[in-house]
């Protein structure tokens, strides 16, 4: 489909430019924000190219109710992976906004078609729940990873201490 064609490549250029970025860069926390805007820029451009798709007419057939709730269920992954990569709030409500216009608006206006076979208001409802569900869910790990960081931090502290007295 032309939504998978548009992903695809995308990923692949994540990827690589995520790996080139933490080589070559010695200072990590600058490669991490420099990787979090390449990876925010990429899911607009293709939030942005996934919403044109969808309303050019007979360019992308609607979708079955299973593949949507997949659809949904990557989106819902999406989130989880930007909380557990530690993305900034800022780009995550960028890309939630992305998300939620490029698929829960088609079909809006009446003129147009939604994404699904089940339309309108469904399409908006399967996008609006994964994004929640990923983001809640994203959310929860990331303050359980966060938590278990500092409790190693404050033990190694207390280590430090002890074997200084020693």
């Amino acid at each position: 489909t032309p939504i998978s064609l548009i992903w695809a490549p995308l990923c692949v250029f994540q990827l690589l430019s995520r790996h080139t970025i933490h080589v070559h860069l010695a200072d990590q926390a600058r490669a991490h924000e420099l990787g979090s805007r390449i990876l925010t820029l990429l899911i607009v451009v293709g939030t942005s190219l996934q919403r044109l798709a969808l309303a050019v007419p007979g360019l992308h057939p609607q979708v079955a109710k299973d593949t949507a709730l997949a659809r949904s269920g990557e989106f819902a992954l999406l989130f989880i992976m930007l909380h557990l990569s530690h993305v900034g709030l800022a780009y995550r409500l960028v890309l939630h906004a992305c998300v939620t216009l490029s698929l829960a608006t088609s079909g809006w206006g009446g003129d147009s078609r939604g994404w699904t076979q089940l339309g309108q208001p469904f399409d908006t409802l399967y996008v609006v729940v994964a994004n929640v569900v990923g983001a809640a869910i994203g959310h929860c790990a990331e303050v359980i990873l966060r938590r278990a960081f500092f409790a190693r931090h404050v033990e190694r502290r207390r280590a430090d201490v002890v074997i200084e007295r020693l």
